[in-house]
């Protein structure tokens, strides 16, 4: 009738319970009033009680009899009709309590009562109420925020300063009957828009299809019978049932469950499964700890469960997150508010510019209409129409290479701000780590061997004392292995199948090194992996055993055992699990084959030896067997196994090891000056072991727990973070405190999440990543980037490409702003002198053509050339600094005094104005394209590599092509006429080419000038404000 293995605990099989809900807690009552009963666990799927109790109090044979004699007791209540009325008494209590109940505390109802006021029961719903729950509750799905359409991505792009100053110049221009002009930069910003709309969408799309790759299906008891049927039409009063592996569909209250663990990491960040159980919680019980609930988007990981919905889509935990996160406002990214400040000087700068020569023109006496028109075309000529189309141009390039790198950047801007980085928080499981239990260590009683190799491939060796071990030799070793395998269900599979050994046997197993996986429990396979790499194939160890009998793992027994039987008629029950509980039940030990007394000596070694794995971070079982009798019989045993008198086999210790190329990406990063910071649910000991194998955890560094972050204030945390470098035993609103408190101190943050507690974090991240592969849905929509290959690597190449993209940008705005700078120039030169104006209309659109719009867009398509770990050699610069600021202004002073001085020598001397016009005109275009190729190469990792400008064959295309249009529109005659031009002689190209190859020589004395000179501006105006401060406080003394 009853088992018993351990002391103090009993299992009873009591038949009467089986599929009884009443009973099962009538049995629990009755028995925790008994004396020395001191917990009970009734389970109506098996019929059976666990009670825990004193031994000092009561013994297992007075619990037996008191079993019988309450058994007895339901027994009669059934057959006069007492116990059926009790049931009935038992549903009316449900019912009053619901009629006064607090609706929305699902955990907090009995049973009974959930299910009257869902109208259903346990056999689930009749098919016909299906369609009409359906329409009241709507679909059992997350209802995203609608897409907005393509009219609305359209002129969101013109939702900048700049945009909108070029919008109002080309208007202008228009108004000078410059209609080319005007049409030219409608053009630009239409293709500019166009081509921002058309990669958002597309970005938006593949994140759909992504999110579209798995269609969710949950199994369903309607009309009694059970069916499966598409997640996304269950309704509230659906009876669910999940086996390990389920994906939960909805939130459920459970009815019943055996063994039932769930990992609720995605919701509620508990790094380990979450044992639940049939019974009531109080009302205040937080989330995580309401173990009588099953939450949307969890996993079973262990156990049988059938449980009733009670919300369903945006109803559930899950949608309400859901529903906060879409309701965060996006903030603009760092190159939008800088192009905006940009924007705004520009506009200033080009208005005062134009203004000043308005006036001087007015005093000299000219015409207000004419000198109107001029101060237009000042200001429309100052503003680089290409400048929007570029920087998107950029972008959108980056966004397809990102593609190639395994991530999709659902966003334009997000690659940049990605570049700027200076912070990334990332996860440890499955980012940082392969997220693949590896065994590195085995222990027997004596001797300990190292293992290499990571992840589920069986590649690695036994090393003992850096040796290599022949596996064979070693009886004790080779017992462990094939023991803690045939006490293990997990299967190792080679791209999808059981079947790789027969292949590797005939020697034709392509791709040893990829395609492994396992199925089941992930710290059972890495001990299947551990021994394939000693030669103990799954199929080959297991086939010759039978296994007869199992106790699968339980919470409570931390431990699992098997009786197998091998091809000689030989027994043995073979156990594993936690050491503490496994060297109790041992009284033996294995040493070179042979038994002895497990002694406190062999104790002590062997906990030393525990002590050592932990110190590792690794997690460790152990393993004992004990041989049984020839005719060992299971089916005339009943209750637990006998698991007394077991003879100890050893240790393994097994860990989630680190990605291939992490610790390199990682060192990339912090050379770079960006701050890695590990955050994590996993215990400090385990999350400080990978760090430092990372070399992430510094030697001042600091491990941070929750609870200890809990005791700081948000300041005292703004203080803190520089030094922290891994955070432990975190929850949801412990990382939100983590990412504000960086951007407290003007930090870029990088968030990467993966589970439904990430989500708020990701989206309060300057740039939030969600991981492809493990990534929830949430997440995905939460984040501007997903990661398809879940890896920390993929996130520094998106860095990498970030920064790239910044460089170009800035070549691309230094190029363009320096060439409108020098047509500034020589055109306000002009006018002041009284000359004719350099350059006509038409001359002044081919170089918005040639010379500005094709080079820049060249510069921003520009690859990283050379240096592959470019990261690691281009620092985060700003895309407008005062280096940048220095060089545009000497470039565009030099550029617009030679073109002005090449006109008006060429006009004194010749007096032919088409000809000083050509000659001013290719002067212009020369200086420009030699000086797109001086700023392809203006970083240092670019200068290092100049011979290789052959290789980037945008830039060397747009050269070709451009001046293959400026040499056709000076010899081709009907082209001169239509742009003013005539032919060049030889003397001509020389002094053009001589003036176009020195502006580099003559931009450093000037860039030298300009700089002592801003420097100086920059003490007189701190000077001055100095001075007006300390008047402010004198002038009481003063006054005094």
């Amino acid at each position: 009738m009853f088992g018993r293995a351990i002391p103090g605990r009993i299992r009873i099989q009591v038949h009467s319970l089986k599929h009884n809900h009443f009973l099962k807690r009538e049995w629990e009552r009755k028995l925790l009033q008994l004396a020395g009963v001191m917990g009970v666990e009734a389970n109506p799927i098996t019929g059976r009680v666990l009670i825990l109790f004193d031994e000092s109090a009561v013994t297992a044979d007075q619990i037996g009899e008191w079993v019988e004699e309450i058994e007895e007791i339901y027994a009669m209540a059934e057959e006069s009709g007492e116990l059926t009325k009790a049931a009935a008494e038992a549903a009316s209590t449900a019912e009053a309590w619901l009629e006064a109940g607090e609706y929305q505390e699902w955990h907090a109802r009995p049973i009974e009562a959930a299910i009257e006021l869902l109208r259903t029961n346990e056999n689930g719903l009749p098919s016909s109420e299906i369609n009409q729950r359906l329409a009241r509750h709507g679909p059992n799905a997350l209802q995203e925020a609608p897409r907005p359409g393509w009219w609305r991505l359209f002129f969101r792009q013109f939702a900048n300063f700049m945009t909108i100053a070029l919008m109002a110049s080309a208007f202008a221009t228009l108004l000078l009957g410059r209609v080319m002009d005007a049409a030219s930069i409608f053009a630009v910003l239409l293709l500019n828009a166009s081509l921002g709309t058309f990669q958002e969408r597309k970005a938006e799309d593949e994140a759909q299809a992504l999110r579209k790759l798995t269609a969710p299906t949950a199994k369903v008891l309607r009309d009694g019978q059970e069916v499966e049927v598409p997640a996304n039409t269950l309704v509230p009063g659906d009876v669910i049932v999940v086996d390990p592996g389920d994906q939960i569909p909805a939130d459920a209250r459970l009815i019943d469950c055996w063994n039932l663990e769930v990992d609720e990491s995605s919701l509620t960040g508990e790094s380990v499964p979450v044992r639940k159980k049939s019974g009531l919680c109080n009302n205040d019980t937080a989330l995580a700890d309401r173990t009588n609930m099953l939450f949307m988007g969890s996993h079973v990981t262990r156990g049988r469960a059938r449980s009733v919905v009670v919300a369903t889509g945006m109803e559930t935990e899950l949608g309400r997150l859901f529903a906060l996160i879409q309701k965060q406002p996006e903030e603009s990214t760092p190159l939008q508010k800088k192009l905006n400040v940009l924007g705004q000087y520009l506009v200033y700068v080009s208005l005062g510019i134009s203004l000043f020569v308005m006036l001087i023109g007015l005093l000299r006496g000219n015409p207000f209409a004419d000198m109107l028109m001029t101060a237009i075309s000042l200001a429309t000529s100052a503003i680089p129409e290409g400048l929007p189309i570029m920087i998107t141009i950029a972008l959108a390039v980056g966004m397809r290479r990102m593609v190639g790198k395994n991530a999709l950047v659902r966003k334009l801007s997000a690659l940049e701000t990605l570049g700027r980085a200076t912070v990334i928080c990332t996860d440890k499981t499955g980012t940082l780590t392969k997220n693949e239990m590896t065994v590195r260590a085995v222990s027997t009683a004596v001797k300990t061997w190292d293992v290499s190799g990571n992840g589920f491939a069986p590649i690695g060796q036994f090393t003992e004392n850096e040796q290599l071990t022949d596996v064979k030799k070693e009886a004790d070793l080779e017992w462990l292995l094939r023991a803690a395998t045939l006490c293990s269900d997990a299967k190792l599979l080679h791209n999808g199948t059981e079947e790789w050994e027969a292949a590797l046997a005939q020697g034709g197993l392509s791709s040893f090194d990829e395609g492994w996986t396992i199925q089941g429990d992930p710290t059972e396979g890495s001990i299947l992996v551990a021994a394939a790499k000693a030669g103990i194939l799954p199929e080959s160890c297991r086939k010759p055993w039978e296994r007869l009998k199992e106790t699968p793992f339980e919470s409570e027994r931390r431990r699992m055992s098997v009786v197998c039987r091998d091809s000689g008629n030989q027994c043995k029950l073979i156990v594993k699990g936690a050491i503490e509980d496994l060297l109790m039940l041992c009284d033996r030990v294995q040493v070179d084959g042979q038994l002895e007394t497990l002694t406190e000596s062999h104790k002590n070694l062997i906990m030393e030896k525990n002590d050592q794995f932990a110190s590792r971070a690794l997690r460790v079982l152990a393993v004992a067997y004990r041989p049984l009798p020839d005719d060992y019989d299971p089916v005339g045993e009943e209750g637990e196994m006998d698991e007394q008198n077991l003879i100890f086999l050893g240790i393994i210790g097994m860990i989630d090891p680190p990605r291939d190329q992490v610790k390199e990406s990682i060192a990339h990063c912090q050379k770079a000056g960006i701050k890695v910071v590990m955050i994590t649910g996993d215990h400090p000991q385990t999350a400080a072991a990978i760090a430092r194998e990372l070399n992430l955890l510094s030697d001042g560094g600091r491990v941070l727990t929750g609870p200890e972050l809990d005791q700081l204030t948000d300041d005292e945390l703004v203080e803190l973070v520089p030094s922290v470098d891994v955070y432990a035993r975190v929850s949801p609103h412990h990382k939100l405190r983590i990412v504000a408190s960086f951007k407290k101190r003007g930090e870029i943050v990088v968030m990467t999440g993966d589970g439904v507690n990430d989500s708020p974090a990701v989206k309060q991240a300057d740039v939030g990543i969600a991981m492809g592969r493990a990534g929830v849905d949430v997440t995905k929509q939460a984040s501007s980037m997903i990661i398809t290959d879940d890896n920390f690597v993929t996130i520094c190449k998106g860095v990498q490409e970030g920064r790239s993209i910044l460089g170009n940008i800035r070549k691309s705005l230094g190029y363009l702003l320096s060439g409108n700078l020098g047509e500034v120039i020589y055109a306000t030169l002009a006018v002041l002198i009284g000359m004719p104006l350099p350059l006509v209309p038409i001359q002044i659109l081919l170089i918005n053509l040639f010379t500005d719009a094709l080079p820049s867009i060249a510069l921003a398509m520009g690859n990283s050339i050379g240096d592959q770990n470019a990261l690691s050699l281009r620092s985060a610069r700003d895309v407008t600094d005062r280096n940048l600021i220095t060089q545009i202004v000497a470039r565009g002073v030099v550029i617009g005094l030679t073109t002005m001085a090449v006109f008006s020598g060429t006009l004194a001397l010749t007096g032919n104005l088409m000809l000083a016009r050509t000659m001013a005109f290719m002067t212009v275009c020369a200086s420009e394209l030699i000086q797109a190729v001086d700023w392809w190469r203006n970083d240092e990792a670019d200068k290092k590599h100049s011979s290789l400008l052959l290789q980037d064959r945008f830039m060397t295309g747009t050269l070709a092509v451009s001046w293959a249009g400026l040499l056709s529109i000076v010899y081709l005659p009907p082209l001169q006429g239509v742009f003013q031009t005539v032919a060049l002689s030889p003397l001509h190209w020389l002094i053009i080419l001589a003036i176009g190859g020195s502006i580099s020589m003559l931009t450093r004395p000037v860039a030298r000038l300009v700089a002592i000179t801003g420097q100086k501006l920059q003490v007189l105006i701190q000077a001055s404000a100095a001075n007006r401060i300390s008047g402010r406080f004198q002038q009481p003394q003063t006054a005094a």
